[in-house]
């Protein structure tokens, strides 16, 4: 698994093992938002494993499934709730990290142009062409 950083307070990965999420604890993530629903593949952590490791580890976890590319406005704000209720650093997980990129993406919209997203997005090994509609006014 790769930890991609996004921006310093933001970062994205896929699916994460137990050790993993340690390594996130100590670079200091306060925030962890899963966004895989429970039940994708039979090797993952389920959200309440998550939510006691999360505990354990001080974090705040977020549990918000959504399937790829159906992002409601609901999911949208409350993924934007959840990054402005990081104190420090959030990260965002789902299978590959896609999910987790495109809705952090999404949620800052209004604020970030989508080229500057992009290219963040890209740097990482993401591509957010696929919700590139979602940005045109």
């Amino acid at each position: 698994m790769s930890i991609a950083q996004i921006t310093p307070t933001f970062s994205v990965s896929g699916a994460l093992t137990e050790a993993e999420f340690q390594a996130l604890a100590v670079r200091g993530i306060d925030t962890l938002i899963n966004v895989r629903p429970d039940g994708e593949s039979a090797e993952q952590i389920n959200s309440a494993q998550w939510h006691d490791l999360a505990k354990l580890h001080k974090m705040q976890y977020r549990f918000m499934p959504v399937k790829p590319c159906e992002y409601s406005a609901q999911d949208i704000a409350n993924f934007a709730v959840f990054l402005k209720q990081s104190h420090t650093s959030a990260h965002g997980f789902c299978r590959t990290g896609t999910r987790a990129i495109h809705l952090w993406a999404l949620a800052n919209k209004d604020t970030l142009s989508f080229d500057y997203m992009q290219d963040l997005a890209k740097q990482a090994g993401y591509d957010l062409n696929m919700i590139a509609d979602r940005f045109k006014a």
